[in-house]
């Protein structure tokens, strides 16, 4: 999973409550920080591959729906196996922007988490000829 703030967004206290919460659940991450440049977060989204990705907007200033729509339409993987990630919008300022059908709002820190949890899960289902019972992570 990736935590990112959205380009001039300083807040970043949420993001490390998700932080938390992902690492007493044993799920890996990694973040991003605050005003994450597009283009990093692109590099970092090809590069890493994650399941999901929570970019964080506070105020509607720093809401970026056309970054969102970009990150969504970005591909990476190896030809043949290639996903997107689930693409989680989180914070107040994206009440009022515009936002890409594909992407989903978390009513809250908790439910971002477990919509992350639940990505990750689909994931890394174990390959159909996998023994029963062995988790593949």
């Amino acid at each position: 999973m990736l935590l990112a703030a959205t380009p001039g967004e300083e807040h970043t206290l949420p993001l490390d409550a998700v932080a938390a919460a992902l690492t007493a659940r044993g799920i890996g991450f990694r973040m991003l920080g605050s005003s994450v440049p597009p283009l990093a977060l692109a590099q970092a989204h090809r590069r890493l591959g994650p399941a999901a990705l929570l970019l964080w907007s506070q105020c509607r200033a720093t809401a970026a729906p056309q970054l969102a729509a970009d990150l969504l339409n970005l591909p990476f993987g190896v030809a043949g196996a290639r996903h997107s990630p689930l693409l989680l919008l989180g914070g107040p300022g994206w009440r009022a922007a515009g936002t890409p059908q594909a992407a989903l709002r978390p009513a809250s820190l908790r439910a971002a988490v477990d919509l992350a949890v639940a990505a990750r899960d689909v994931f890394v289902a174990p390959p159909a000829h996998a023994g029963a019972g062995r988790r593949w992570r």
